[in-house]
């Protein structure tokens, strides 16, 4: 494939610091019994336009990747789109994470993939080739989208706003493309990934005043975005400020999560109006929230809000549960949270970050595939993974990675084994298996070679620490334990079978206490089983039947308990009056999982790395 991207002169400077890039072209079709298809790749995010109509209902196009070694191809049918005679093709480019300008901790406005916003596009009729990106295309920066960062907000400027996409729109006096002169290198692959799409539709149950304007609570918490119906006087500005709390008083609560974003917006996008009824909702970011401060409205009767639920299109295809009264909640809860976190992968959470945390999806993989169809993103995902391994064979915390956080451990890294294992055992498909072979062997030895060391940083995370009574020597020599057991059923080489001799050995001669490191030997079957159902059960009822693990005791701690016909302990840890439970979460209103079950619940209330308990409830 001639992978040509095109663009804007490099001369040419927008007038604003984030805008997108607008690009047409005119072309008339004499004959339309054909199949039209069209073939994309809009970097970073694109809206793609026919004769003014929107050619899809996906949102957020196009996927995320390390865009240097992996970009996908969209492609789509648009022969309902065109016409006889004239028309035109039209496409708004904003940054997404390829052209991230926003300085964080992350590092991703360093990536070695960041590049100008760009363009490859073919349009085909039977297949045979009519239109292909070119200097026949005009382009120009946005007039009115005068700011776009996925992970900060919008601000549109409705009086400069300009049809560009129609018909009849002039862009005689816009420049013409360029072909970019160091376009993306990575290898062009069909996007299988099922698509970003708008799903539930919520109306507020409540507006409050706040000190600054209106807070609109629509009862669930969700990632998305408003979509607003404006009737206000020309050159307000209006302020849409998400968030996922408020406080006492009812005024809108970030709970710090702006840390990193103390110069830029958080969450918040910008309307200027101009005098005319219009809608807006924003096409290149999306947030985490139930709630919404609206800030700059003469009056409320003004504005109306829905929110929108935006995530990724994977069907659920668990059980119908008919839980009773909490169980139900907490059930729904830790469902919606993944779907939250869908976002070409699976986030840590929709509201600070919009990253793919390995760990995060480490610990909610049983439940990803047990309840959705998600086979085509996770193996994408798996794509993002060995696109991300370095050459010394380590896997960063983060799939796409701009070179950053290699320090995290197997308990990110080790996706790279146990996600094809699971892949396997799930789908009964060698698939990611084989396309990571040497890969994972090479992964293998780097953690083997490390695992007595002080290389790795993360244990029994809790949301802010490691778990004291967990060391993190314990949770890698855990994952090599698994890797040597997962590597020897998927190979058949005896060589992982001495290695896990010696691992055992190595986990019975850790200090047995606590709560996860008795449930992990439970449910590898690793030592004396009564000795170690003893020391978990002790634990527990001195703890007044809580639990006290990490994120990476929990993927043992219910299932120990399960296994050893517990069920009761379960639903009294789960349901406990006093924090931590999930019934306090849900007591206060939870409609999705926190980050921590610390009291102040002061960091993300949108997390999914506690759902394995939703396997355990009845």
């Amino acid at each position: 494939m001639n992978n040509k991207f095109i663009g804007i002169d490099e001369r040419i400077t927008p007038s604003f610091k984030s805008t997108s890039l607008l690009l047409r072209r005119s072309f008339t079709l004499r004959n339309i019994n054909h199949k039209f298809t069209l073939h994309v790749i809009g970097l970073g995010i694109a809206v793609y336009y026919i004769n003014g109509q929107r050619i899809t209902d996906n949102v957020l196009c196009t996927v995320n990747s390390d865009y240097s070694k992996t970009l996908y191809l969209d492609e789509y049918d648009v022969t309902p789109f065109v016409k006889k005679g004239k028309n035109v093709i039209a496409v708004e480019l904003g940054n997404g994470f390829y052209n991230e300008s926003l300085e964080t901790v992350w590092k991703i406005n360093q990536a070695h993939w960041r590049g100008k916003k760009c363009l490859f596009i073919r349009l085909s009729a039977d297949k045979r080739t009519i239109l292909k990106g070119d200097n026949k295309f005009k382009v120009s920066y946005s007039p009115y989208l005068i700011y776009n960062e996925l992970r900060a907000g919008e601000i549109h400027d409705q009086r400069k706003y300009i049809p560009f996409a129609s018909l009849s729109f002039d862009d005689s006096k816009w420049s013409n493309a360029v072909f970019i002169n160091n376009p993306p290198k990575g290898r062009i692959i069909e996007n299988k990934c099922p698509p970003i799409k708008e799903f539930e539709h919520v109306s507020p149950i409540n507006v409050t005043k706040s000190k600054k304007g209106y807070v609109f609570d629509f009862g669930k918490n969700i990632s998305g975005y408003v979509n607003a119906r404006i009737s206000e006087k020309a050159n307000c500005e209006i302020t849409f400020q998400y968030a996922e709390d408020v406080d006492e008083n009812g005024e809108i609560d970030l709970h710090n999560l702006n840390c990193y974003q103390k110069d830029e917006p958080f969450q918040i996008d910008t309307v200027i109006t101009d005098g005319s009824t219009f809608t807006y909702k924003p096409k290149f970011t999306y947030h985490g929230f139930r709630y919404v401060e609206v800030v700059g409205v003469s009056d409320i009767s003004n504005i109306s809000l829905e929110a929108i639920f935006v995530h990724q299109d994977i069907k659920y295809i668990g059980p119908n549960h008919h839980l009773k009264g909490v169980y139900q909640k907490i059930f729904d809860a830790g469902i919606n949270s993944v779907l939250s976190n869908t976002y070409y992968g699976f986030t840590d959470c929709p509201t600070r970050e919009k990253l793919n945390w390995l760990n995060d999806l480490s610990a909610s993989l049983p439940v990803i595939m047990k309840y959705f169809d998600a086979k085509e993103l996770l193996t994408k995902v798996y794509r993002d993974v060995l696109d991300s391994q370095n050459k010394e064979g380590n896997i960063p915390g983060i799939a796409p990675s701009p070179n950053w956080g290699y320090e995290y451990g197997p308990l990110c890294g080790g996706i790279i084994i146990t996600l094809p294992y699971l892949f396997f055992k799930r789908y009964n498909d060698l698939s990611l298996f084989k396309s990571g072979d040497s890969q994972i062997k090479k992964y293998y030895r780097f953690v083997k070679k490390n695992v007595d060391s002080d290389y790795f940083f993360l244990g029994d995370w809790t949301g802010s620490t490691n778990h004291s009574k967990t060391p993190v020597s314990f949770v890698i020599e855990t994952y090599m334990y698994l890797f040597d057991k997962m590597l020897l059923e998927l190979t058949g080489d005896r060589q992982y079978e001495k290695d896990l001799l010696v691992r055992r050995k190595k986990l019975v001669s850790y200090k047995n206490e606590g709560q996860t490191i008795p449930s992990v030997l439970l449910s590898l079957d690793i030592g004396n089983k009564e000795e170690n159902l003893n020391v978990l059960i002790d634990d527990i009822k001195k703890s007044n039947n809580h639990f006290d693990v990490g994120m990476f005791g929990f993927q043992y701690l219910f299932n120990a308990l399960s296994q050893n016909k517990k069920d009761e302990l379960i639903c009294k840890m789960i349901c406990n009056e006093e924090p931590p439970s999930f019934k306090v979460w849900i007591d206060k209103g939870a409609t999705s999982f926190y980050e921590t079950f610390g009291e102040t619940w002061s960091l993300s209330m949108n997390h999914h790395m506690f759902t394995s308990v939703i396997q355990y409830l009845k």
